[in-house]
């Protein structure tokens, strides 16, 4: 034989070849304060559909005819305990309130009836009362409409803030909302603070007036290149009759072309706001900052707990270690690269790519100290890559699957690794994610290391019968990890290595290029489209 290959047990590897020490704890968080409202509404709709169907009927989510229907669901609330927005209806609130009086009459009715219990009549109750909560929180239904995660911030002019802001109306976040810092603060999206915080690096002697002109300049342009997004994902759907489609061809072509043109005119519109006075505004010197007007605005806690938990945990180790961030949902990751971006950390998204594009990604990634995040789908994570020079893992979700949550880790402990790896699997407090890695290490211990994959989380009765019963988390919660730091970056002139890596995370000394990274530069990896999940419906008996 020319060649010979020889293939070993992993196990037996392992006992072989001694491997750095790795740690793995799971980390509990509080939601905040606007995600309990997101995720007491889904488990409302568990509620309303289990006494509407008395638990019996086809239109129990829990039917076995209802499997798809039902992992939709397991997956909407996955995503709410991250960030989950509804754009279309914002979770049909509007709806379920206006059906409520007749719906608890129904329910009074089986009631009496002995249809159902008191128990169930009792959750039907509170469950109205959630829902009745989230239909009169104003800001709320605002962030329900975006498809971003919002940061608060504080210190910011209002006139400022409603030029950059997303929303109509200048939007202030009161005592109701529980936050985690009660001073007066708004919400900004990642993408408008990056941005802003880009522009001002480039002119820091900007006026006051000069930021709101861009403000508008930048909600102008992205307002027509949404429209006209939207009107070529109309173009693209499945056709109609073809006389219908001639007709919808030639007004899509005449819309089409005025939109483009208005997108274009805003965007030379920002070009020149750009452009104006340069000579005049020194760039590369980031202490001109001090006498900008933004000098003293503060970035605090996102809607997410569990990104200000990677977002903190990133800011601390990213300098002297590169993290790999594992999710089963894409918008997962979309939220982290936003706000990676947000904070000038360089990451590589990996998104819709090819295998050969992949692997580019890997080899840029392990031969790069520019970037420091690597955000990944959980199903690549037993493609056999390599990432060694990665020694912080991080899962957004726990995995109910022992084996794929092994196989993910193995992506950085193995074989080449020289440093101790870190593993930490995020979970919402009380929730089914809690229930599930207890579940789950209970069934690994009852089972043994040879029996193979468990049960689908749906078939095991315990995860089941959780998930069948719903419970709704106050809406008084506490931040474990809160977020606070510069929106501008001001060094001083006796400022501290650490405390100059807070915001910007510079590349370790042994470097060949010892420069900061440069937070005017994000990865050009694409992002990828937001897309709505569909939910089940609720159905009212009178």
């Amino acid at each position: 034989m020319e060649s010979v290959m020889v293939r070993h047990r992993i196990e037996d590897v392992e006992n072989d070849v001694l491997l750095p020490m790795l740690t793995h704890e799971m980390v509990l968080l509080d939601l905040d304060p606007f995600a309990v409202k997101t995720y007491n509404i889904m488990q409302a709709t568990i509620a309303m559909n289990a006494v509407d169907s008395e638990r019996i009927d086809q239109d129990y989510f829990f039917h076995p005819r209802n499997a798809v229907y039902l992992q939709q669901l397991i997956d909407n609330i996955s995503q709410s305990m991250f960030w989950q927005v509804d754009t279309d209806d914002i979770f049909g609130v509007d709806d379920i309130m206006k059906r409520a009086p007749a719906f608890l009459q129904s329910g009074s009715k089986k009631l009496a009836e002995g249809r159902i219990t008191q128990s169930d009549f009792d959750l039907l109750q509170e469950a109205v009362k959630h829902v009745e909560s989230a239909y009169k929180d104003r800001i709320w239904r605002c962030l329900m409409t975006h498809p971003f995660v919002f940061h608060r911030v504080y210190n910011m002019p209002s006139q400022v803030f409603q030029a950059w802001s997303n929303f109509p109306f200048e939007l202030k976040a009161p005592e109701s909302t529980n936050a985690p810092n009660p001073e007066p603060h708004f919400l900004l999206v990642p993408d408008r603070l990056k941005t802003l915080r880009n522009m001002l690096n480039m002119k820091p002697f900007s006026s006051f007036n000069s930021m709101v002109e861009w403000g508008k300049a930048v909600s102008e342009e992205e307002h027509h290149r949404l429209q006209l997004m939207k009107l070529r994902a109309k173009a693209s759907k499945a056709s109609i009759s073809r006389k219908s489609q001639e007709h919808r061809k030639e007004m899509s072509s005449a819309t089409k072309a005025d939109t483009a043109a208005q997108f274009l005119a805003a965007q030379d519109r920002l070009k020149s706001l750009m452009s104006e006075d340069q000579g005049n505004n020194p760039r590369g010197n980031a202490k001109l900052l001090r006498s900008s007007p933004l000098a003293g605005v503060r970035i605090g806690t996102s809607t997410s707990s569990k990104l200000n938990y990677i977002l903190n945990d990133v800011r601390k180790y990213a300098a002297s270690e590169k993290f790999l961030i594992f999710s089963r949902s894409p918008m997962t990751l979309v939220y982290i690269a936003e706000s990676l971006g947000m904070i000038g950390v360089q990451y590589k998204l990996i998104w819709k790519k090819s295998v050969r594009q992949l692997e580019q990604d890997v080899t840029t990634f392990e031969s790069s100290d520019i970037f420091r995040v690597f955000l990944m789908e959980l199903k690549h994570g037993a493609r056999g890559l390599n990432l060694i020079t990665a020694s912080r893992v991080i899962f957004c979700e726990p995995v109910w699957q022992a084996d794929v949550e092994t196989q993910a880790i193995k992506r950085v402990h193995r074989i080449g690794q020289t440093s101790p790896v870190t593993v930490k699997t995020l979970a919402i407090r009380s929730t089914a994610e809690e229930v599930m890695v207890a579940r789950r290490d209970a069934l690994k211990r009852s089972l043994g290391s040879g029996s193979g994959k468990l049960p689908n989380l749906t078939d095991d009765r315990t995860m089941r019968d959780f998930i069948a019963n719903p419970t709704f988390l106050p809406e008084t919660t506490t931040q474990e990890a809160p977020l606070d730091f510069p929106f501008l970056h001001i060094p001083n002139d006796e400022s501290s290595a650490e405390e100059d890596h807070k915001l910007y995370i510079r590349i370790p000394a042994s470097s060949p290029a010892k420069r900061p990274v440069d937070a005017l530069t994000v990865s050009d990896t694409e992002m990828p489209a937001k897309k709505q999940k569909t939910r089940p419906t609720v159905r009212f008996d009178v």
